[in-house]
């Protein structure tokens, strides 16, 4: 029964939608938002860029923290408040906050993957060296554009271009509403 459990739990866990990544994604974006800001795919697709190696750490940290997973009491003498978890024992509420980091890294390595997806699909690309470097090694465009050869201008188009490629791919639904 026990071991029934726990692949129902693993199968749950897998079950990670596209709707979940792209919540991650509006995580990402929710300070921006509050700013009153709407993001097209090209912005969004940035700012995964721009978040890519924070991504990844999170994922590192997460997984460190299901090895960690402790239940903290509260007590308070003023204010007694219910919680959905109150009738749970210590040993279910610590698998229920397990289950919340693996879906939380479920989500963040779905997010990686479609990044990665989609710098597969610009690879072949003269100027795709210039994304990593930009993104992920966090070179300034001075430094991208002596590191490749090119001038600002060059660099400019081609990382729009690039980015634009990156959002069709990525965000292949939002290209679409835009057209129908």
């Amino acid at each position: 029964m026990l071991i029934e459990m726990e692949s129902t739990k693993n199968e749950e866990v897998e079950l990670v939608t596209k709707k979940e990544v792209k919540q991650i994604v509006k995580e990402v974006l929710a300070e921006d938002k509050k700013n009153n800001l709407e993001f097209d795919s090209y912005s969004k697709v940035e700012l995964m860029l721009k978040h890519y190696n924070n991504f990844k750490k999170r994922i590192e940290n997460l997984r460190n923290e299901l090895d960690f997973v402790v239940i903290k009491k509260q007590v308070s003498y003023d204010v007694v408040l219910a919680h959905k978890y109150d009738n749970l024992s210590d040993l279910e509420k610590v698998e229920l906050k397990k289950e919340e980091i693996k879906q939380n890294i479920l989500k963040y390595e779905n997010v990686i993957e479609l990044i990665e997806t989609g710098l597969k699909g610009i690879k072949e690309d003269k100027y795709y060296e210039l994304i990593p470097l930009k993104y992920f090694e966090c070179y300034s465009v001075e430094e991208v554009a002596e590191k490749l050869g090119i001038d600002r201008a060059t660099y400019f188009r081609n990382r729009s271009r690039l980015i634009t490629e990156l959002s069709e791919l990525i965000f292949p639904d939002e290209i679409l509403k835009k057209i129908l």
